[in-house]
């Protein structure tokens, strides 16, 4: 995806409810966050599909620990 079609579908994923805007980052740009019902579905299905280790890897993938 081109830089120049990111901001646009950020815009149309806004649109549709399905991305929050955040604020500015810390370089200027806008940022996002996943709708609040995403987080809790992606929280359930994670839950009941994978195990406790599993997601502690994926959380650690995550955040580059």
């Amino acid at each position: 995806m081109s830089n120049r079609s990111q901001p646009l579908r950020a815009v149309q994923l806004v649109d549709a409810r399905l991305l929050d805007p955040a604020g500015p980052g810390s370089d200027g740009t806008q940022r996002y966050r996943l709708h609040d019902l995403h987080r809790v579905f992606a929280t359930e299905r994670a839950e009941h599909e994978e195990t406790e280790a599993q997601r502690r890897a994926a959380m650690s993938r995550a955040l580059g620990a």
